[in-house]
């Protein structure tokens, strides 16, 4: 036997209807959904961390470079 809580009540999910069968299974996209798009946010999250830490990186090298022109080192 199958069950659902909904707000604190269990239900027997073969004794649902159809429609509320369906919305059950709308519910159920919804979720993995989220799930994917969470871990899509992070992986986006890693990629943009990792393009910022590349510029940081590149101007910090920059900022070397023009120390050592400017004073003729």
């Amino acid at each position: 036997m199958t069950t659902i809580t909904i707000d604190g009540v269990e239900h027997n999910v073969d004794n649902l209807s159809e429609d509320q069968k369906n919305v059950m299974s709308h519910v159920q996209i919804a979720d993995t959904e989220i799930a994917r798009m969470h871990q899509l946010i992070a992986v986006l999250t890693t990629g943009r961390q990792a393009y910022i830490n590349e510029l940081g990186q590149a101007l910090n090298q920059d900022d070397n470079e023009d120390f050592v022109d400017d004073h003729g080192e």
